[in-house]
């Protein structure tokens, strides 16, 4: 518990995010799949720059609203025992 209230004190959360979640940022920029075609092909389509950079701030909201929780949840949960 104290580790994470330290981690969360030292690493703010865009260099969290940067660091231990980037992945989900380069998550938004994988194509989407359309409707499969009358051959079993499913074309890949690719995202726009805007619809990108929406999925990238959508997720830094998420990810920063998640490592506030999951915080919380351990400080609770380390106050208990």
């Amino acid at each position: 518990m104290i580790s994470n209230a330290f981690q969360k004190t030292f690493i703010s959360d865009e260099e969290y995010i940067a660091g231990s979640m980037y992945y989900e940022l380069e998550n938004c920029k994988q194509p989407t799949y359309g409707p499969a075609k009358t051959d079993g092909t499913t074309p890949q389509i690719a995202k726009t720059p805007e619809e990108i950079t929406k999925c990238q701030n959508e997720a830094t909201v998420r990810l920063s609203k998640q490592r506030a929780y999951q915080m919380k949840s351990e400080m609770i949960s380390g106050s208990v025992r």
